[in-house]
């Protein structure tokens, strides 16, 4: 009963942003990077609370769209776009695998390329 509730809340919430934020309107050209997903698989990552849309349209960083089942999510930056795709696919593969099996270590350069500063008033 809870899981039912909880679905058909983040379905209004998706709709709601759609239809009544949005105005039902067409994406706008600034939102030139996109992601489709299957609508199925949007829910289930939305249930589970992978992706919080609110978050996203709050910035006004993402465009949702929803079509034939499958849900657009357009958006300005490709770096927000990119994180959105790893996030998608990290899911997958947690759900394919049981855990997450990619690790990633390096380090920043940032501090290292840097030269010292001089020092003569010592």
């Amino acid at each position: 009963m809870k899981t039912e509730v909880m679905t058909a809340k983040r379905k209004n919430d998706f709709s709601f942003i759609c239809e009544v934020l949005q105005r039902g309107r067409i994406c706008p050209a600034k939102y030139v990077h996109k992601i489709t997903m299957p609508a199925g698989l949007f829910r289930e990552m939305q249930d589970r609370g992978v992706i919080n849309i609110e978050d996203y349209y709050v910035d006004e960083s993402m465009f949702f769209e929803h079509k034939n089942e499958e849900v657009i999510l357009s958006f300005i930056n490709l770096y927000a776009c990119e994180d959105m795709h790893r996030r998608i696919d990290c899911f997958l593969i947690v759900e394919l695998l049981g855990y997450y099996p990619i690790k990633r270590t390096g380090v920043s350069k940032m501090n290292f390329d840097r030269k010292k500063p001089n020092n003569y008033l010592k």
